[in-house]
């Protein structure tokens, strides 16, 4: 989150907060998931989270989106509130954007639900 210390993303004049992890796979290219969600109103800084939410525009209606640049799969490690661990595989060349309602059926549905977000280039 940028220097001001707020849950609230309007006051950083944002249309929403976003998590945001890379992973280098090693030379071959690399992996970036994006988290967009918005502020829940309740919780407090640094420990801020909300639901996730849909970007606008044509090619911008996704709350979570993976890119893998690289050339191999690569892995998405979490854990969900309950302490399930799942691992997604991401792959090669692949761009996954992935609506609120597609999270939700996942269990994921605010910030929070994505514990220990890790990628790595191993299952």
């Amino acid at each position: 989150m940028p220097a001001l210390q707020t849950c609230d993303e309007a006051a950083r004049g944002l249309p929403y907060n976003t998590l945001s992890l890379y992973e280098d796979l090693g030379g071959v290219g690399g992996v970036q998931i994006t988290v967009r969600w918005t502020w829940d109103h309740v919780s407090v800084w640094p420990d801020c989270d909300g639901p996730l939410v849909n970007g606008s525009g044509a090619a911008g209606k996704w709350a979570v989106q993976a890119v893998n640049s690289g050339t191999v799969p690569a892995y998405l490690h979490t854990t969900k509130k309950d302490g399930t661990p799942i691992t997604y595989t991401l792959v090669a060349g692949q761009t996954a954007n992935i609506t609120v309602a597609q999270a939700a059926t996942s269990g994921f549905a605010v910030v929070s639900d994505f514990g220990n977000l890790t990628l790595t280039a191993t299952p």
